[in-house]
């Protein structure tokens, strides 16, 4: 009975034939699968949110669904305001603007502040004494709600039910930010957003901040290490390019196999070019070992795939296997970044056994030595 091992040499022994013979269907193939996986970024969808971080089968997550169908709205937004004296009725008839506008918002239930606690038959009253005797008469529980002890603060509490993704969490972050923008407030009143859902949207962009310096770090120091390793800027980048195309071959599938992006993975990019550019190194490494011994460049392509190609084979499946574990969590961006890293480690592999080979032959020619066949084509 044959094993992996008894087979992977003749597989890929035939893969490196073929890539040898037609480097620019190999190279072809590539741009094409490159731009098939481009399309497929743009199904990724960024979760920030840490309800769709948990399992939807969960108690707590039950209770919260059950919440926001019966009672519309589980979740908080909240405006603190900041002034001198919030019983000033110049900053409460703003805040009753402000309240009325947001009120009229997409998923906003309901909104209740310090306007709601002293107008009276409608109106805010004209002097702070009124508003100071409205709010002695009331029980101090719920003046405390939303006014702080020293009267300087106050909170605009915003009840929203809304289905929790990147796109509707930026629009309504943004539309609350637009209507702040559109009240006038005395001078020296200063408003912030509060909340998960604007917590979610700063995180986003957080996140997509960090992830482009991390890999732009992460792409500089490995490509100098390279560099510095085969003394030579060509066989660096060399190394370094089937990351970079997995890398988007990786975002690409992500999209089309629904494996979303949350800030948990804000260092994939970085570590799938630390894991992954060993596999480019392995194969440029051994490649110029066999010309070294004085094969041509095919027979050299051919020798590196298939000798090196068995240890990358079995490299890329324990490394993939080890991953996949992550799988097993209950926590549902534990499972994702598993997903994620797996087919990350799995196109690093697959970039590099089928990129590298063909460029290496369109790179450095066709040499024959002394004018013969290849005695491996032929073999």
């Amino acid at each position: 009975m044959n094993t992996l091992l008894d087979i992977l040499p003749g597989i890929l022994r035939r893969l490196g034939r073929f890539e040898v013979k037609h480097p620019w269907v190999v190279i072809l193939f590539v741009l094409i699968f490159t731009i098939i996986s481009l399309h497929g970024m743009s199904k990724i969808e960024m979760i920030t949110s840490y309800e769709n971080m948990l399992p939807s089968d969960i108690p707590v997550i039950q209770t919260m669904h059950m919440i926001q169908d019966e009672y519309g709205g589980a979740d908080m937004i909240q405006i603190l305001v900041e002034a001198d004296d919030v019983r000033d009725p110049e900053v409460i008839r703003a805040i009753d603007t402000l309240s009325s506008m947001i009120k009229d918002e997409k998923w906003v239930t309901g909104v209740s502040s310090i306007a709601d606690l002293v107008k009276q038959d409608g109106f805010v009253p004209s002097s702070k004494d009124s508003v100071k005797k409205i709010l002695s008469n009331l029980p101090q529980d719920q003046v405390e709600a939303v006014v702080s002890d020293d009267y300087r603060y106050t909170l605009i509490n915003i009840r929203v039910n809304m289905i929790y993704t990147e796109e509707t969490e930026a629009d309504m972050t943004e539309r609350l930010m637009g209507d702040i923008e559109k009240v006038s407030f005395p001078e020296g009143v200063s408003l912030s957003l509060s909340g998960m859902v604007p917590l979610d949207y700063v995180t986003n962009k957080l996140t997509m901040k960090d992830l482009r310096v991390i890999s732009l770090i992460g792409l500089t120091l490995v490509l100098l290490v390279v560099i510095l390793y085969f003394r030579s800027v060509t066989n660096g980048l060399l190394a370094l390019s089937p990351v970079l195309i997995a890398v988007f071959w990786t975002g690409g599938w992500m999209g089309y196999l629904g494996i979303p992006f949350s800030s948990a993975m804000t260092g994939l990019i970085s570590m799938l070019m630390g894991l992954g550019v060993d596999y480019g190194i392995h194969i440029i490494h051994r490649y110029e070992e066999e010309v070294e011994k004085g094969l041509s460049v095919e027979d050299a392509v051919v020798e590196s795939v298939t000798n090196i190609g068995i240890g990358l084979v079995i490299v890329s499946l324990t490394t993939i296997v080890g991953f996949l574990a992550l799988t097993a969590s209950d926590l549902v961006l534990m499972r994702q970044m598993g997903e994620a890293l797996a087919l990350g480690i799995f196109f690093c592999f697959f970039a590099a056994t089928l990129m590298l080979p063909p460029v290496l032959v369109v790179k450095d020619g066709r040499r024959r030595d002394d004018g013969c066949t290849s005695s491996i084509l032929l073999a």
